[in-house]
């Protein structure tokens, strides 16, 4: 079995990911910010404006301002932490969600092809999407924002091999 480690990656609990019997992690990681880019940007917009509202001394008009990006900023921490892309020996399983939870996943042997990505922001910070087409209910499963995308890619091949042989 291939247990190769990608450089770059976040280590996050498996903690809520039903693992199978005698099912091995390979990878786990959330996505990168630049899922969330136009977020922060609105983000920044608006704590721009609140702190420009403090400097000249009108802290009642920064007050809002401050609170939105505040709020956008949670959002989008929140967001990203309950994120997670899991790769292990048997499947691709991916989670999401603050309020409401999604779960996707896509067994190995009902992977028949993978395909990869790459926004300009992700091309940007050296990130891409790892596309997943497989049978069943899940059809494609997307990841957005992958570290090392294509060695993900190459990581899901080399287990769909090996559970061939």
């Amino acid at each position: 079995m291939s247990e190769t480690k990608l450089p770059d990656t976040h280590d996050a609990s498996t903690e809520g990911v039903p693992l199978l019997e005698e099912e091995l992690v390979l990878e786990n990681i959330h996505p990168h910010w630049v899922n969330w880019l136009k977020l922060i940007g609105i983000g920044a917009f608006f704590a721009l404006f609140g702190v420009l509202g403090v400097l000249t001394g009108d802290i009642g008009m920064s007050i809002p301002f401050i609170g939105v990006a505040a709020l956008v900023g949670g959002y989008v921490y929140l967001d990203r932490k309950n994120t997670r892309y899991v790769v292990t020996t048997e499947r691709v399983y991916k989670k999401s969600g603050i309020l409401r939870r999604t779960t996707n996943e896509a067994r190995m042997s009902d992977i028949h092809s993978l395909s990869t990505d790459e926004s300009w922001a992700e091309w940007v910070f050296g990130k891409g999407t790892v596309q997943i087409d497989s049978t069943g209910a899940t059809g494609i499963l997307s990841l957005p924002g992958t570290t090392s995308h294509e060695q993900v890619e190459d990581m899901i091949r080399t287990q769909q091999q090996e559970i061939t042989e």
